[in-house]
């Protein structure tokens, strides 16, 4: 997590931001976005609730930072896979290291909400779908583990079934061949297909 964030530092993308290191920009935001999840259940009940979410992180953000997040996608398009790997492993951890000095924490109750949102939400359909393919596989491959552990540990508390959206993602994945790490991804999906087979 360090060497991601000197590495951002070292492209210049703090220079817009009145704090000195990215690490502290992407805890601010962190906890902004944590601090305000979407609405997940009964989005449908009238149309405030679609609007809220189909702009939730635009609300939450603001234009500023996601101009800033949007030239981080960008440019380091390259090392999206490795981004999104890291913070999903570093939510697996979560508190756990005993000199942190980065400050973000990604608890697995705030990350089940976020992908509901993505998964059985209208805002969080029509965020996924303003994405390119690639971005959109990753986000929804994510969603799945993240449910996943959600079931592991009894906090599936919105009751997701995996099994749908587990045979969407295998799918996309199939044609997701700029992906680097498209193999392990397949691999990882089959044995939570088999895992969930028999359920």
């Amino acid at each position: 997590m360090r060497e991601f964030y000197e590495h951002l530092d070292r492209q210049g993308f703090s220079k817009n931001t009145q704090e000195e290191h990215i690490k502290t920009v992407f805890q601010k935001l962190t906890n902004k976005l944590l601090q305000n999840p979407p609405i997940v259940v009964r989005e449908t009940d009238n149309l405030l609730n679609i609007l809220k979410n189909a702009a939730h992180f635009f609300r939450i953000l603001g234009e500023k930072d996601l101009n800033l997040l949007r030239a981080i996608l960008k440019k380091e398009d390259v090392r999206l896979e490795e981004a999104m790997a890291l913070f999903f492993n570093w939510s697996l951890y979560d508190g756990q290291c005993k000199k942190q000095d980065i400050e973000v924490s990604l608890p697995l109750s705030d990350l089940y909400e976020y992908a509901v949102f993505f998964l059985n939400t209208l805002g969080g359909q029509s965020y996924l779908y303003r994405r390119n393919h690639n971005m959109r596989t990753l986000i929804k491959y994510y969603v799945v583990l993240i449910i996943d552990r959600a079931n592991d540990q009894m906090k599936n508390k919105h009751g997701i079934d995996i099994r749908a959206p587990l045979l969407s993602v295998q799918t996309d994945l199939e044609i997701a061949r700029e992906l680097q790490y498209q193999a392990i991804y397949i691999e990882n999906l089959h044995t939570l297909s088999q895992k969930y087979s028999t359920m």
